[in-house]
């Protein structure tokens, strides 16, 4: 699929990553999962929502990467359009769209250094929880909201 992201216009991967330092969340996931050691599980992505589906809808298109669905939640009574990527389907996006990014730029080096060292064993070790932990938490750090 890289192939096909890389060969997109630089216009576009220029568009696409202002979408996602404007409308985008580049974050760390950490859900409660009853299966594991610890009770938690970790992931990545990449998310943006916007009423007009013709953005969503061209990031969709030019990339090839991800799910698109409508919100559930309706913003000021218009539907609103979701477009997700999940780990490395984001990294993908990330290394192709990455030189364009201001807002974002440090939350997509934290995501990339998840994704990179991310295994799919069933057993981590403490310091593999502990990194997880250490990099959801600056992520979490990274997508505060600061007041204007």
């Amino acid at each position: 699929m890289l192939l096909e992201v890389v060969l997109i216009w630089e216009t576009d991967k220029a568009y696409i990553a202002g979408i996602v330092d404007g409308e985008g969340c580049v974050t760390i996931y950490r859900r409660k999962c009853k299966g594991t050691r610890t009770g938690l599980f970790y992931t990545s992505g990449i998310v943006v929502v916007n009423t007009h589906k013709g953005v969503i809808d061209f990031c969709h298109q030019k990339t090839g990467l991800g799910t698109v669905c409508v919100e559930k939640k309706k913003t000021r009574n218009r539907p609103a359009w979701r477009w997700s990527l999940q780990a490395k389907q984001a990294l993908e996006l990330l290394e192709v769209i990455e030189p364009y990014l201001i807002v974002k730029k440090s939350q997509a080096e934290v995501l990339r250094r998840f994704v990179a060292a991310k295994t799919k064993r069933n057993w981590l070790s403490d310091e593999e929880w502990q990194r997880r932990e250490d990099l959801y938490l600056e992520m979490r750090k990274l997508n505060e909201r600061k007041a204007a």
